[in-house]
């Protein structure tokens, strides 16, 4: 029993005497912050088999931030080639 209390003393001791940096990882991640924030939103839709009734129909509403204008454009232009048949709300918004 005097072990026991003399190895845990010990480890107490150690462990005071090292650095308490433990639970601050702050100082190793690095966040970037980008001056302005856009969303864009899209809705729209397309046919999943043409000409076949009742019309099957395929129908998209999403959400996405960006860090520039141009990523929300491209993002925005690749949808809109995907879901061009039944057109719905669109745009990119400034938020920040």
């Amino acid at each position: 029993m005097k072990t026991a209390r003399a190895i845990l003393a010990a480890l107490g001791l150690v462990a005071s005497l090292m650095p308490a940096r433990a639970a601050d990882y702050a100082g190793e991640i690095v966040v970037v912050q980008p001056q302005q924030v856009w969303q864009g939103h899209f809705t729209g839709g397309r046919n999943l088999a043409p000409g076949v009734q009742p019309t099957a129909l395929d129908w998209v509403d999403v959400t996405e931030r960006f860090a520039s204008l141009r990523e929300c454009g491209r993002w925005m232009h690749g949808l809109e080639r995907q879901y061009s048949t039944y057109e719905g709300w669109k745009g990119c918004l400034r938020i920040r």
